[in-house]
């Protein structure tokens, strides 16, 4: 386990990841508007904004072991704070979904909410917020080595899982409804196949990075 101590600088750089996703939102509902469309888009430019963040520490680690060298070092070396940064962007997304569900109850006949974004995706974001708040060096000391690395490490799962099932959607709902959702003329495959392909290309990453570990331990050079 290897918790670095927060410094000012790095408490900024994570304070910017929250900025730039808020004034993403305002631009958003200035300009398409603060009705459920506009919100909605809002909604999707945070979550992927903030899953870029994620996505980059999610892979920090295996990028490095598949491809060790000054640029996956330097990501590596930042790989917490650059794990921070995507909480602190999420918080805009967060508190969009309240908007959203407060616009369109959970309890909605014509348009109900899939029980798994409740049952699902509730738990994701208090892992999420959990592994925030155990960036902090005291609160990991606290809990351990062991429950920290095994929070981070199936919290992290847990979590690109529900992305992946969230970027999924496309493939359940029929091409009509699809395309009637396009927001400002955006078209839906732009905001779900590439984001899509990303996760599950950081999902793959892993995969390697863990079968490239293993060979080396077999050989003795782990």
């Amino acid at each position: 386990m290897l918790i670095k101590e927060w410094t000012w600088g790095r408490a900024w750089f994570v304070a910017m990841a929250a900025i730039t996703n808020f004034i993403l939102a305002a631009v958003v509902l200035r300009y398409v508007g603060t009705s459920e469309e506009g919100v909605k888009l809002a909604l999707r430019a945070t979550a992927r904004v903030a899953f870029l963040w994620f996505v980059v520490a999610f892979t920090a680690s295996s990028l490095h072991t598949l491809w060790p060298g000054k640029v996956t070092a330097w990501l590596l070396e930042r790989r917490q704070f650059i794990g921070a940064a995507f909480p602190a962007a999420f918080l805009t997304h967060v508190a969009l979904i309240f908007a959203v569900y407060r616009a369109a109850p959970i309890v909605d006949a014509d348009h109900p909410v899939p029980l798994f974004e409740i049952i699902g995706g509730i738990p994701g974001i208090l892992l999420v917020y959990a592994m925030l708040a155990t960036s902090f060096g005291w609160v990991a000391r606290v809990i351990g080595r062991t429950w920290w690395e095994r929070l981070h490490r199936y919290g992290s799962y847990y979590v690109m899982g529900v992305f992946i099932y969230c970027f999924c959607e496309s493939f359940s709902r029929p091409y009509e409804e699809l395309v009637s959702e396009a927001v400002a003329g955006i078209p839906p495959a732009i905001y779900y196949w590439p984001f899509l392909v990303l996760s599950v290309g950081a999902a793959a990453l892993r995969v390697a990075a863990f079968v490239a570990r293993r060979r080396l331990l077999s050989l003795g050079l782990g």
